[in-house]
């Protein structure tokens, strides 16, 4: 009981430079655990931040873990970094059809990963092979005592018809090196493709 909405801690745990408690260490007393961050303070993303944020990875966790980095953002900060390339489009002579779009989009050799339930106004640089699921109990069954399904109470406290068992898992997401992860945040949204936009 009382497992409802108790969920696994997600990226904005994991990745960012707050001074708080990370996975029982002090972020204040040890900064090698906090991430790098770029605050666009609500300006539009652009490539020279995708450039700055990566180079401040680079700078903290070397060249190769930045290779291995991928870029995950909500469909809004997709949107808005599509339609930078939107006037670099050329008509071809021959051409039947005009596609003035991009199908996606990359800095270098990160690729974009599109979550639609991302934070809109974020992007993560995540190194995917840090990023480790910590298992205490797999998915399965509760049955300590033996049981699998149980008898439930009646209303005087005697049996009843009905039967009753549980199921869970008890585990957590984290990663050894915050340092090897990035964040964007605070991107401006106004006007881009957004989930409130979409279901105005």
């Amino acid at each position: 009981s009382g497992s409802l909405y108790k969920v696994p801690r997600g990226l904005p745990y994991l990745i960012n430079n707050d001074t708080g408690t990370f996975q029982m260490q002090s972020r204040s007393t040890y900064p090698q655990l906090k991430s790098s961050v770029t605050d666009l303070n609500g300006a539009s993303i652009a490539v020279a931040d995708f450039t700055k944020t990566k180079n401040l990875l680079i700078a903290r966790a070397g060249v190769g873990k930045a290779k291995q980095v991928v870029a995950i953002m909500s469909l809004a900060q997709d949107d808005a970094l599509r339609r930078l390339g939107q006037n670099l489009k050329r008509w071809d002579g021959d051409a039947k059809t005009f596609d003035g779009s991009f199908d996606k989009f990359q800095h270098g050799d990160t690729m974009a990963f599109i979550d639609p339930d991302c934070d809109e106004d974020r992007i993560y640089l995540v190194c995917k092979s840090e990023i480790k699921k910590y298992v205490e109990k797999p998915f399965g069954v509760y049955d300590h005592d033996g049981n699998t399904m149980r008898m439930r109470a009646g209303i005087t406290g005697y049996g009843s018809d009905a039967y009753t068992g549980a199921i869970g898992a008890h585990y957590n997401f984290g990663t050894p090196e915050p340092r090897d992860h990035a964040l964007i945040k605070r991107c401006a949204v106004t006007g881009l493709a957004t989930q409130v936009a979409a279901n105005a």
